[in-house]
């Protein structure tokens, strides 16, 4: 070994870490590690005495890492029984990473792994066990993630910035619009499962999807819209909080007519706040929801069959009428 690697071994707060890493590591709720086997793993690196390792550890505990020493055992039994994240919380960031569109499978597996080094080896088993990657339709190329890079540069730099816009066409192949997009961004979001720029283009503020956009580029040229953002930026938690609302139309109160079964459909659509309003003498309810009346709110209606119906207002509810009645006529 090197010169300057002894040096570090032998180094007090090395070696307290390096005892922070091994009970990370080999203990958990459930596992132990008796002070026999931490003192064996430690004079791998560096000389060690028990003496020493029990000051290590009630520094550490002084940091906040909560180490249980059992005493009542002989060797005494050690274990971390507090942590960053509990095992619930990993799994649920596990799952929505493993189920994103926007990281092929390697990068889920790379970002699974590093998320592991948060609990022991015997609960990264268990998670081994527990996790499946999708085969979904995953990104098979890193520009994504360079644009998203280069848009968040561009909004703390508050620039413009320029980029090509394209669509899929029926060929399977990038139609790109004609002119380059001149764009001042403000932000970013996740809505019907993609990722949005939010951005002013010299008249309205606009919706691009990032995972359509490329070339993108920083502008020497200060961004516009703010006034225009900040009106939309009001409406985003309602705009966001359906699959139907970042498109639609205005913003209305819409009533519904619905069987009490459905009621958790409502809730997941909505918002678990809704307030039912139960019809006296049916096992139904009414509920005032917000909704920007579209295209997409019709066919989520459509979808539900007879079971959700449009109470009010008439306005809604005659525009639902011809949606039905042009698809039926698409059918003759």
């Amino acid at each position: 070994m090197a010169k300057k690697e002894l040096v570090l071994l032998n180094d007090r707060k090395f070696r307290m870490l390096r005892v922070k890493q091994i009970l990370e590591r080999e203990t958990d709720k459930t596992h132990s590690i008796t002070m026999t086997r931490l003192l064996e793993l430690m004079n791998e690196d560096t000389e060690s005495d028990r003496r020493t390792l029990y000051d290590d550890i009630r520094k550490l505990e002084n940091l906040g890492t909560k180490v249980n020493i059992d005493k009542s055992k002989t060797p005494p039994h050690l274990n971390v029984t507090e942590r960053q994240f509990t095992i619930s919380e990993l799994k649920l960031m596990i799952d929505a990473i493993a189920s994103s569109k926007y990281l092929t499978k390697s990068a889920s597996q790379a970002l699974i792994d590093k998320l592991k080094v948060f609990c022991s080896r015997y609960e990264a088993a268990e998670l081994n066990r527990q996790t499946l990657i999708a085969n979904r339709a995953k990104r098979v190329d890193e520009e994504f993630h360079n644009n998203v890079g280069l848009i968040s540069s561009a909004i703390d730099a508050k620039k413009k910035i320029s980029f090509q816009y394209f669509r899929i066409n029926i060929k399977n192949k990038k139609e790109r619009n004609k002119k380059l997009s001149f764009v001042s961004p403000w932000a970013t979001i996740y809505a019907e499962d993609n990722y949005y720029l939010i951005g002013y283009d010299k008249e309205k503020i606009r919706y691009y999807r990032i995972d359509r956009m490329e070339d993108i580029a920083i502008l020497d040229e200060k961004r516009e819209g703010e006034n225009e953002y900040k009106i939309i930026k009001d409406e985003l938690p309602f705009r966001t909080q359906s699959t139907f609302n970042l498109f639609g139309g205005e913003k209305e109160y819409v009533t519904l007519r619905c069987p009490n079964f459905y009621y958790y459909i409502i809730q997941d659509k909505f918002g678990s706040d809704v307030i039912a309003h139960p019809i006296k003498g049916e096992e139904a309810f009414t509920v005032d929801v917000p909704v920007a009346v579209g295209d997409a709110f019709f066919g989520w209606i459509f979808g539900m069959g007879d079971k959700i119906k449009i109470v009010g207002p008439k306005s809604v509810k005659d525009k639902m009428r011809e949606m039905i009645t042009r698809a039926a006529k698409s059918y003759r």
